[in-house]
């Protein structure tokens, strides 16, 4: 099977921008790592996508993108965070949720989502991140992340999302596409992004028989695109015995106590890729 890819072109003469991405790689990742339904690998697995869309943007390897997903639906929050070199992780707070198929026959993602906000956080490495947050449009993904570009960063849009899960819970395939149209953009350039955009509803689909060199062949050809970048997303997570170290540290000897009282032990698991460690209390430095 071909590893997850991210490509990034220049269409209509370098007016609007395209980037398209396989995932399917870092959905399954994800899925075994979380013990995934259907459903949830469904949820996660696009909120993961977009979160490596919007990372291989990023220029230094102090920056990040932090996502945050809070809806009023059964899976509750849904947490991502995509570092320089599209290297994503995440998580969502009820994994075991599992629904029937919506009114399209398709997963209910809308219906685990529910109504809420999306909160997205840009660090660029320079201290004071950005922070954005939006309504939840539709719990779609897709549609919440265009409203957060064009309502928090005045960048008009189209974003398609999509992953598709066959037999025992194995993403088939996962990927999407962003559409950015740039201020020198022509009217007839827009027109035409808005009727393909429908096009892409079954983007998964699309991605599973073709390659992303084939699909903007097929679908973008007339724009004239241009290639400019190539990257390899994954989902990779960077916890590590220092940093859950100093969450323990900064909690203070007396919490830290107060769990060896009640649990007998310090044991800190990551959110983000189940990795446990345990500490003894010798090893932490409180703060005076």
């Amino acid at each position: 099977m071909q590893k997850d890819y991210l490509k990034k072109y220049y269409l209509c003469d370098n007016r609007v921008l395209l980037t398209v991405i396989k995932s399917t790689d870092i959905v399954n990742k994800a899925g075994k790592l979380h013990n995934l339904t259907p459903t949830t690998m469904a949820v996660l697995g696009r909120v993961l996508t977009m979160s490596a869309i919007s990372s291989s943007k990023l220029k230094n390897e102090d920056s990040s993108v932090s996502a945050i997903v809070m809806g009023d639906g059964p899976v509750g929050r849904v947490v991502s965070v995509a570092r320089y070199g599209a290297l994503v992780k995440g998580y969502l707070d009820n994994p075991t949720v599992d629904l029937m198929p919506n009114s399209k026959n398709k997963l209910d993602v809308a219906g685990a989502v529910g109504k809420g906000k999306l909160r997205v956080i840009a660090d660029y490495g320079f201290g004071n991140p950005y922070v954005g947050e939006v309504d939840l449009v539709s719990g779609e993904i897709a549609e919440d992340f265009t409203s957060y570009y064009a309502t928090s960063l005045q960048q008009p849009c189209a974003i398609a999302l999509g992953v598709l899960v066959g037999k025992n819970c194995k993403c088939e395939s996962a990927g999407g596409l962003l559409i950015e149209v740039l201020p020198d953009a022509l009217e007839d350039d827009i027109k035409i992004l808005e009727t393909k955009i429908n096009d892409f509803a079954d983007i998964s689909k699309i991605l599973k028989e073709m390659s992303i060199e084939e699909f903007v062949a097929q679908y973008f050809a007339e724009l004239s695109p241009v290639e400019y970048e190539t990257m390899e997303p994954k989902f990779k997570c960077d916890c590590s015995k220092s940093r859950m170290k100093k969450v323990l540290n900064n909690l203070g000897e007396s919490e830290v106590d107060e769990i060896l009282k009640e649990v007998g032990k310090l044991e800190i698991c990551c959110d983000f890729c189940g990795a446990k460690r345990e500490f003894q209390k010798s090893e932490l430095k409180f703060k005076k």
